[in-house]
């Protein structure tokens, strides 16, 4: 699972790079709107793309730790009882 978010990721990135590139072309003819709101949809899946990364990258390590036989319990889910 952990390669199919990383593959994702590195997608998303090419991806918003290629936004990037693309609203290039608008700024140099001129059309700073269109330009600038291509900027913005290219850093939302930059950062997505960085995001997944991330994921991937903290499950890949968390994956591979070995549990702790001292780990103490999660105490219970609620409100604590009154003595």
């Amino acid at each position: 699972m952990t390669w199919l978010r990383e593959s994702l990721g590195v997608a998303l990135l090419a991806l918003g790079l290629f936004f990037f590139f693309h609203a290039l072309g608008y700024i140099r003819d001129e059309k700073v709107l269109d330009g600038g709101l291509v900027v913005l949809m290219g850093i939302i899946i930059f950062n997505a793309g960085l995001h997944l990364l991330k994921v991937a990258a903290a499950s890949r390590i968390l994956s591979r730790r070995e549990p702790d036989p001292d780990a103490h319990p999660a105490p219970p889910a609620g409100r604590p009882k009154a003595p």
